[in-house]
């Protein structure tokens, strides 16, 4: 289950998986709702986006848009995407149609998010080890511009040599129009261990990107609300 809000139509999205109760179907499927007072949401009907199983599927909104980026199980598990036109009078949406992104032909896990102050989506995905030059698995890093319902997909970049499990990307604005985005992931099909790195990018991000592996510790307590001092050790790459 994801869930997005749209500010331009004023739109919740909702994606699932529904699993037939009987077994044998596995479809995508979204609900949109319009909050209409302070504690109440109203819901359209029941949307299908993906008439097949998928693996794992990612979510953003942006201006008026819907995205999703999803696995394709019954086509070798491709990454691909989808993009809708979001309804301001009501709570439907009407799609464009499902394409590949050919950022990945077989993979995993996948997430999403819309990064304003490039006017681009960062998608983090996972790649099998068959469809890597190193021969192993790993997890990357694109951005997307959207034109339509067509998104222009580059800047693939490795920010993790191996395959990550549920790789979620949050976007962090920082100071003087710089963005930073959080992949939190709940380890690798090698460790169970969970973690979390940093991207980071300019507002205008054409070129460099850096990522950090971060461990954080507070000196002494930090109450809520407060400023607080951590000291943090890792290392920055610095990859284009």
């Amino acid at each position: 289950v994801s869930v997005e809000y749209d500010s331009t139509t004023n739109r919740i999205v909702v994606i699932y998986k529904y699993e037939n109760p009987n077994g044998g179907y596995r479809y995508g499927k979204m609900k949109i709702g319009q909050r209409t007072s302070a504690n109440t949401i109203t819901w359209g009907s029941e949307i299908e986006w993906h008439g097949q199983d998928f693996q794992q599927a990612g979510l953003a909104c942006a201006g008026g848009k819907v995205i999703i980026t999803f696995s394709d199980v019954n086509d070798n598990r491709k990454l691909k995407y989808r993009v809708g036109t979001l309804s301001s009078s009501d709570n439907t949406v009407t799609w464009g149609s499902t394409a590949d992104t050919g950022l990945a032909n077989h993979s995993y896990f996948n997430d999403l998010c819309y990064v304003p102050s490039i006017d681009k989506l960062v998608l983090t995905y996972t790649v099998s080890a068959s469809n890597t030059n190193s021969g192993s698995d790993d997890s990357r890093l694109a951005k997307g511009a959207i034109s339509g319902t067509s998104i222009t997909w580059s800047n693939a970049t490795e920010f993790d040599s191996s395959r990550l499990s549920t790789p979620h990307i949050i976007p962090l604005t920082g100071a003087l129009g710089t963005t930073y985005g959080a992949i939190a992931h709940t380890g690798s099909r090698h460790s169970n261990l969970a973690g979390y790195q940093y991207v980071w990018h300019t507002a205008t991000a054409t070129s460099n990107l850096a990522r950090q592996k971060v461990v954080g510790f507070a000196p002494s307590a930090i109450n809520d609300g407060a400023t607080g001092t951590i000291n943090t050790d890792g290392n920055t790459v610095t990859v284009s």
